[in-house]
Parts: structure tokens; C-alpha cells; sequence
């Protein structure tokens, strides 16, 4: 998990944003923008979200990415 738009690219969850609003990353990708006072329970959701589709070997279900 990182904190800015630049470093947020490179993350599997990335979070950047102002005051009112922020941008949330996904796998280097921009997946939405929401407003800032419910920015921690959707970054923890993502956060969730991920860590349920993690095999025991500490992959991605998918494989395309590894811890």
C-alpha cells in the first residue's frame, strides 16, 4: 500500500488524493475516484478484496502477480 499517485502506479493498492477526494489504484490502474470521508473503508475493502484471492503459495489466483 503506498500513499501518491506516482508510487500508487507500481502497487497492487494504491491511494492518492486531496482534501474532499481521492483516487484509488488497483494493479497500477486509476478505478475510481471517492470522496475522501469514506476513503479508509473503501481502501479496506480493496485491501480485503485482494487478500481473498491469494492462494496459500502467496500468489494471486490469477498468478499474474506474486507477494
Amino acid at each position: 500500500i503506498v500513499n501518491g499517485q506516482g508510487e500508487a502506479k507500481d502497487a497492487d493498492i494504491g491511494i492518492a488524493g486531496g482534501k474532499d477526494e481521492v483516487l484509488l489504484f488497483k494493479k497500477g490502474q486509476s478505478i475510481r475516484k471517492i470522496p475522501a470521508q469514506i476513503a479508509l473503508s473503501e481502501l479496506k475493502k480493496e485491501i480485503n478484496n485482494l487478500l481473498n484471492n491469494i492462494d496459500c503459495d502467496g500468489r494471486y489466483q490469477n498468478n499474474k502477480f506474486k507477494l
